[in-house]
């Protein structure tokens, strides 16, 4: 990557490398996070809620 933007800064090409590297335009990366989240939720709910059943059950 560290080749293509030598080239790209000698040629004059490198005013759109930094939109490159930017988080927010980074749609994938942003979806992927997104998509982490909710799993992460998922598991921490079916977590939450089995163990409040198990406390039901000690009860």
């Amino acid at each position: 990557m560290g080749v293509y933007a030598s080239a790209l800064w000698l040629l004059g090409l490198a005013d759109g490398l930094g939109d490159l590297a930017e988080p927010a335009k980074d749609v994938r990366a942003l979806e992927s996070d997104v998509r982490q989240a909710s799993q992460l939720r998922a598991r921490r709910t079916r977590t939450t809620v089995a163990g409040s059943k198990k406390e039901d059950r000690e009860s």
